[in-house]
């Protein structure tokens, strides 16, 4: 059965430092595959090393949290293709 998800928050720590992170999206997976992704985004943020970056010019600066995988800087809430 189809589900919406409103807004979802998750907690991040970073050097003690807290990162905060928040998503509105619509979820039409059934609740295991909402859980596999939710599981994804913990594994990249707490088995990688981790960096935020930041982008953007001044009060339009985005900050961005990435894991290390493979050579390469990826978003922690990309899907693994």
């Amino acid at each position: 059965m189809p589900y919406e998800v409103g807004e979802f928050f998750l907690d991040f720590l970073i050097n003690n430092e807290p990162h905060y992170s928040d998503w509105y999206e619509i979820m039409e997976e059934s609740l295991p595959e909402f859980m596999q992704y939710t599981r994804q985004v913990a594994e990249h943020f707490l088995f990688n090393e981790v960096r935020v970056k930041t982008s953007g010019w001044w009060v339009f600066k985005i900050q961005e949290l990435q894991y290390y995988n493979d050579g390469a800087w990826c978003g922690v809430f990309e899907e693994k293709t």
